[in-house]
């Protein structure tokens, strides 16, 4: 098993090991971004269980995003 891991760490590595530190960047930074996205649930649930808010209050920040996903989607990351 250890052998295995070894193997698929060694293969990984060397697959992007090659990327400038600019690539890398753009990678994690893009990964913390998307990390955002993991609140929505547990907000939700914060919002009901702490606050005391209505589900359907708590849900209202949920598909706002939705929404302004929606919107980037269809009309070509037009936010700026």
């Amino acid at each position: 098993m250890e052998h295995l891991l070894r193997q698929t760490y060694n293969l990984y590595r060397d697959s992007y090991s090659g990327h400038r530190k600019e690539i890398w960047a753009l990678a994690i930074l893009t990964f913390i971004n998307r990390l955002g996205t993991m609140v929505l649930p547990f907000l939700t649930v914060y919002l009901t269980t702490i606050l005391g808010f209505s589900l359907k209050e708590a849900g209202n920040p949920g598909w706002c995003f939705r929404i302004w996903l929606a919107r980037r989607i269809l009309f070509g990351w037009q936010d700026d």
